[in-house]
């Protein structure tokens, strides 16, 4: 695993899987909310559309500041001490700060993308692990003349490398870094000195803040990372894995029981990616003509994209459950793809950042 460190002059250049850390205090803080309830975090770069969102999202809170401090019209502030006395339960948040927001925001390159902070780190390592990326990129956002951001940087390049550093040195740049100042002046009540201890209570939660990107807006939401991702236990194999991506909406509705409000159509925005895995390289050095594959899956996308999976008739007489789904969309995409080096092929449906269905198919190879 290779690593990169950027800043917010520079994340936009950042592919792979990008972390993007705010210690003091924007996703210190987002971590203390939901502990408080907050069921997800809209993530923005100005004040003007976080208040824009807040009114248009029903049960929704703008969070966040500008100078360190809340601007008119917003709910709550940066503060971790503060945060944690409020009543969160089933709101949605929309964050706006000076730096954490602004490296989310900026990370428009991005595949999968982290919001990191001292108090998530464990849960953040393990899911890294699992996804095995061959490259992690780390964005500082308080930039490298202030420590406390590159501190937590180096303290998970550490954990993800198999190290066990000691803590206490890492928590001592927080400290002593540039943003720390204003909560070591008493004069200054509005930044209060506790934030300090909250922002460096080292894997304080067992979640992991995933950020999504859907029609350019990012939402985040705390996930335990042994139910973030389908089971990658058979990634580290001998064997090589492709993945490739699409997103696209679909609708649906569920039938043969109570589902609420799944029984009347709606749609979702599903993440389908498509994994095969094979021993052997091509020639050239490939597992598969990507070209190819691309292909066959935008076929696939095509024909259901904007599409009620009812009228389907693959879907006759079934649930169109995302299990379902992903067998008959597995299936369609192994009929499809000849490559005669692929071992298996493996379709993991996404429906939301926190529900996936997964469909494996083993293959003889030629």
């Amino acid at each position: 695993m290779k690593f990169h460190y950027t800043t917010l002059e520079t994340c936009h250049t950042a592919s792979g899987l990008v972390i993007v850390i705010d210690v003091l205090r924007a996703f210190s803080n987002a971590a203390y909310a939901f502990s408080r309830g907050a069921k997800e975090i809209m993530l923005v770069s100005t004040v003007e559309e976080a208040l824009a969102l807040k009114s248009q999202i029903p049960n929704s809170k703008a969070l966040g500041e500008v100078g360190g401090l809340p601007p008119a019209g917003f709910d709550f502030g940066n503060s971790p001490t503060q945060i944690l006395e409020e009543d969160l339960t089933g709101l949605t948040l929309i964050q706006r700060t000076g730096a954490g927001t602004q490296g989310a925001v900026r990370c428009v390159n991005a595949d999968i993308l982290f919001a990191v902070s001292f108090v998530v780190v464990d849960a953040t390592v393990k899911h890294i692990l699992k996804i095995a990326p061959p490259e992690v990129t780390f964005v500082i956002t308080g930039g490298y003349n202030n420590d406390e951001d590159l501190s937590c940087a180096e303290y998970l390049e550490a954990l993800l490398k198999g190290q066990n550093p000691d803590k206490q040195p890492f928590i001592k740049r927080v400290y002593d870094s540039k943003d720390a100042e204003v909560h070591l002046n008493p004069n200054l009540p509005e930044f209060p000195k506790s934030d300090l201890d909250y922002c460096t209570r080292i894997s304080t939660f067992d979640f992991a803040m995933p950020i999504t990107r859907n029609n350019n807006q990012l939402t985040m939401q705390a996930v335990k990372s042994i139910t973030l991702t389908p089971d990658t236990q058979n990634w580290s194999t001998t064997m090589y894995t492709l993945g490739v991506r699409r997103e696209f909406i679909a609708r649906h509705f569920l039938i043969g029981g109570d589902w609420g409000p799944e029984n009347f159509p709606n749609s979702h925005h599903y993440t389908l990616e498509l994994r095969l895995e094979g021993a052997e390289l091509d020639q050239h050095g490939y597992l598969v003509d990507i070209v190819d594959v691309e292909k066959h899956l935008d076929g696939v996308v095509n024909y259901y994209n904007e599409q009620m999976l009812n009228e389907k008739p693959e879907f006759a007489g079934l649930n169109p459950s995302i299990e379902h789904f992903s067998r008959i969309l597995a299936t369609t995409l192994n009929e499809k793809i000849k490559a005669g080096n692929i071992s298996a092929l493996k379709v993991v449906l996404w429906e939301h950042a926190n529900a996936w269905a997964a469909y494996s198919i083993e293959r003889q190879t030629s």
